[in-house]
């Protein structure tokens, strides 16, 4: 056994028995022979140790050896269990820190339920993935998998292969779950993010980062690569699920925390929620409702940059591009060279820097490639200096398979290129060779491996397949189409360019017959959603000069699913919408007309014959289209035939439109811009004074929207807008129009005064952005201006809601009034951004039963509504009467077995609030106990905080 170990170097060496010293010269003579083993000593009696360690560290260099105090049967029968347990097949054993700091390792597999297997579309980091893994254990072959992505094993990252320049992302990241873990009350959404040119590695640190979370105790839900994002709903009863067993964990543990409830980090990779960012701000608008403690760290492509409504907590956290120094290539050298020398692949510093000159990338290069040549390098499957595309097509063109299996990988690369799986239900029926698909691709996969081709399991379309790079899949279609024999020995006819013969490659799946299939139902609907959409801000622009050809692919798609979509449809009509629009489309005036016309009756159809869903698109974005189809159709018709009785009548449908989008949400960024257009688009028509009328009240929602929403690009849309509006009311008549409309009482007249008091207050600023910087003493200027108008309409009133939260923004008691007011107008209705705001203002004003009976109400619809809600820093706190300082309260704890801390709050008509028994010093409290709290407030509620004197009370 001795003899043994000098051949196995092992790390650790176990010395098990009562009598150690037995063997001690035994293992002297293997340090001398270089076995360089940890020596931990497992013996029942403390002086054998003791005698041990001291006489072998006087003869070896080892200076600590460990012990354990134990029998061999205790040993034995403690390393079986721990092994039995670490090796479970059917398990999800995982690492999780308490808010307490305690750390337990806790199964979470009866959490997911067998109709939900989340384990299909989600990798987890169990505790077995966080032994130890030093550089020298990675076999061969699992550095060759990390490199060609082969594998999705966590030992490569445990063994530090993954280089990182510094670790500042990680460090920014291991920060925001600890301010989550350890915060209370309902969590704010948090969002970070990593900025990634393609092919720049963003995939490999955010499993890099998951991989750092997980070893601190938190909670990575990795979503797989190529994988259908599990519903928010889905997730979030997991995690509910997983809540309940590590309480009971923790009780058994006694880990001295009442509050079992972990920090989870959810990844999404690049191709999810890819030129979605709306779906993904209502799916984290879905996350944080449910009240778990999560942060989702993004990795979004470079070209299209995420830009969060200002309710979402946003941190950019690391930014990875193909540049590179002599220092970096240096230091990325040595750090790759120690996996690389166990297996004789070590390069030297000259080969380093040599690969970096001959494979960067540069201005004459289209597709930055050097880290996924470099991978393919460390391999050892590309020689240095070699072009990978030329490498990537020469293997295509020369394996051994059938031109089946050919088309079936360029089809593969086709929507890879697009950064979507390929369902292997919609490859065509292979016929030579006569086997299934997984041995004819796999047979593929060893004939060339440089295409990466890779396959998983969808929850939804069940085994799909990709190839491991966009960037790759992009090479392998532009060598195809650069060799014009290969080209017509596939069958193909002569296309254009390389995109024509990609969206050739896109369609035929399309034109298949399994095209109908339930469980491609998904995919199927994200070619419309994502893969073919047209849009300047978030689609393809490669697509955009072969419009036709992509929008006749989506036309083409059978019935079946068109019937039953509404997202189908709806994006679809969007897609025509921007090719109207849109300059870089040029389209002529003929084929405008009919893309209009078939959207309106895409969203038609939709609205009227498909039944809502949850998880389909909802009335309040059907509408909104709509509006705007019309809107497009009578801006269309006046640039050609300008026939009055047409625009009229369009512009009177996009009214009809408009007015059913307000009603299902008043606060909608993208609805009051809709409601502004629409307003404008029928000013030229209308006489000087509706033209002011109408251009002051569609001020009022350019300045909602504008407030609403953060991203760049729509506010300089809004500002624009607003420039619109406001040339109306600076027009040689419009000062005449203005005064007739105060004389006569109109509202609007007065709208139009104050909005020009605010924009001359501060001329260097755009009107959305002067409202958004307006000092108190101007909002104070606007309101006695308003004031003065007898005619109140619910705009006027809206306004003045906007412009009280400025000029007094602690003047609760005017603030209920105006809330009330602008409830009580016939047809308008609050949004649920509104009766959050409201339902703290009556609590400030001490109608206590009121606001709790609103909260209750805005707990039910935020479940299902999709919005992300937020509160301004002036609602955060329960105030004393005079508004100045906290209110500090007599709270009194409950035992009402309601599954959280309660406590009954005498200043507040006896509301039950939730807190965290922790933060008041304790680890629980009696029923009936007495303490002095702070009331807090989150778009769900009320909850309790401890006063605190050394942060000041002031509000």
């Amino acid at each position: 056994m001795i003899a043994q170990a000098a051949s196995l170097q092992p790390r650790r060496l176990f010395i098990v028995g009562a009598d150690p010293e037995s063997i001690l010269e035994d293992l002297i003579d293997l340090w001398e022979e270089g076995c360089r083993s940890l020596v931990t000593v497992v013996a029942p009696v403390e002086s054998a140790i003791g005698i041990f360690k001291a006489r072998y560290e006087q003869r070896t260099d080892l200076s600590s050896i460990s012990w354990l105090k134990l029998d061999a049967a205790t040993f034995a029968a403690a390393t079986f269990l721990r092994a039995r347990e670490l090796l479970a097949t059917e398990s999800l054993l995982v690492k999780i820190r308490l808010d307490s700091d305690a750390v337990l390792d806790v199964d979470l597999l009866p959490a997911e339920l067998p109709e939900q297997p989340l384990r299909e579309m989600c990798d987890f980091v169990q505790v077995r993935d966080l032994l130890a893994v030093g550089a020298n254990d990675l076999t061969s072959d699992e550095v060759k998998a990390f490199f060609t992505k082969a594998s999705t094993s966590w030992r490569p990252f445990g063994a530090g292969l993954p280089w990182q320049p510094d670790e500042i992302a990680q460090s920014d990241l291991i920060r925001a779950l600890s301010r989550v873990l350890h915060s209370s009350g309902a969590p704010e959404p948090e969002l970070l993010s990593i900025s990634c040119a393609s092919g720049a590695g963003g995939t490999t640190l955010a499993r890099t980062l998951a991989y750092s979370a997980a070893r601190d105790g938190f909670l990575p839900v990795v979503i797989k690569g190529r994988s259908q994002v599990p519903t928010a709903l889905e997730l979030t009863s997991f995690m509910f699920r997983s809540v309940e067993i590590v309480k009971n964990r923790s009780a058994q543990e006694e880990a001295g925390t009442t509050d079992a409830e972990p920090a989870w980090l959810v990844v999404l990779d690049v191709e999810h929620f890819d030129r979605q960012q709306q779906a993904l701000w209502r799916y984290m608008a879905d996350l944080a409702r449910s009240g778990r403690k999560i942060v989702v760290l993004k990795v979004a492509d470079a070209r299209d940059p995420l830009q969060p409504p200002r309710e979402i907590r946003h941190t950019e956290i690391a930014e990875l591009r193909h540049e590179l120094d002599r220092e970096g290539v240096e230091h990325l050298g040595a750090h790759l060279n120690r996996f690389l020398k166990p297996h004789g692949w070590e390069k030297s510093s000259w080969a380093w820097m040599d690969f970096w000159e001959k494979h960067r990338p540069d201005v004459d290069f289209g597709i930055a490639s050097f880290w996924v040549t470099l991978e393919f390098w460390l391999a050892g499957y590309l020689e240095m200096g070699s072009s990978i595309q030329r490498w990537l097509f020469e293997q295509f063109k020369n394996a051994r398979v059938s031109d089946e299996v050919k088309l079936a990988a360029l089809e593969i690369a086709a929507y890879s290129v697009e950064r979507r799986a390929l369902p292997e239900r919609l490859l065509a029926h292979l016929e030579t060779p006569n086997l299934p698909w997984r041995d004819a691709l796999d047979k593929l996969r060893v004939e060339a491996p440089a295409l990466g081709l890779i396959n998983a399991r969808s929850a939804t379309s069940g085994n799909v397949w990709a190839m491991a790079h966009d960037s790759l899949a992009r090479y392998l279609v532009n060598g195809v189409f650069g060799d014009i024999l290969f080209v017509k020995a596939l069958g193909f006819p002569d296309f254009s360019d390389q995109v024509a013969l990609r969206l050739e490659l896109i369609g035929r799946p399309c034109r298949r017959s399994t095209i109908v299939h339930p469980d491609v139902r998904d995919f199927v609907i994200g070619l419309a959603t994502t893969t073919l959409k047209l849009d300047e801000q978030h689609g393809n622009p490669e697509l955009f000069p072969t419009w036709r050809q992509a929008l006749n692919l989506l036309d083409s798609i059978p019935s079946e699913i068109k019937e039953h979509s509404r997202s189908f449809n709806h994006h679809l009509a969007i897609s025509r919408r921007r090719v109207v629009y849109g300059d870089v489309f040029q389209a002529s005036d003929d084929e405008k007309l009919r893309l209009l016309a078939a959207a309106e009756k895409e969203v038609t159809y939709a609205l009227e014959r498909i039944a809502p869903t949850p998880e389909d698109e909802p009335d309040l974005h059907l509408f909104n289209t709509l509006a705007l189809v019309y809107q497009d159709l009578a801006l269309l018709e006046r640039s050609t035939t300008n026939r009055k009785d047409r625009i009229a009548v369009l512009l009177k449908k996009s009214d009809q439109a408009t007015h059913r989008a307000l009603s299902e949400n008043p606060s909608n960024s993208y609805v009051l811009e809709t409601a502004a257009r629409n307003l404008l688009r029928r000013a030229p028509d209308q006489a000087p004074l509706v033209q002011v009328r109408e251009a002051s009240e569609a001020l009022a929602f350019v300045s909602q929207a504008f407030l609403l929403d953060t991203a760049i690009l729509r506010r300089e849309s809004l500002g624009r807008l607003a420039q619109e509006a406001l040339s109306f009311l600076v027009t040689r008549e419009a000062a005449a129009n203005i005064e007739r409309l105060c004389q006569e009482g109109n509202s609007f007249g007065f709208m139009a005064k104050a909005w020009l008091f605010i924009a001359d207050s501060s001329p260097r600023l755009s009107l959305p952005e002067a409202i958004e910087k307006m000092s108190p003493e101007t909002a104070i200027a606007a309101i006695s201006i308003l004031a003065t108008s007898v005619e109140r309409e619910w705009p006027l009133v809206r306004f003045l809601l906007q412009l009280n939260a400025v000029a007094r923004p602690f003047d609760f008691k005017e603030e209920i009034l105006l809330f009330e007011e602008l409830a009580s107008f016939p047809g308008y209705r609050l949004s649920l951004q509104q009766r959050v705001e409201r339902a703290v203002v009556l609590h400030q004003v001490g109608r206590h039963r009121d606001a709790n009976s609103e909260f209750g109400e805005i707990r039910k619809m935020a479940k299902t509504s999709g919005q992300i809600l937020s509160l301004p820093s002036r609602l955060r706190w329960l105030l004393a009467p005079n508004n100045t300082r906290r209110l500090v309260c007599t709270a009194t704890f409950q035992d009402r077995g309601l599954g959280r801390a309660m406590a009954e709050i005498r200043e507040m008509a006896g509301a039950l609030v939730p807190l965290r028994v922790q933060e008041f010093g304790k680890d629980r409290m009696a029923p009936g106990e007495r303490f002095r709290c702070w009331v807090s407030f989150s778009p769900m509620g009320a909850f309790l905080k401890p006063t605190d004197t050394s942060s000041g009370d002031k509000r």
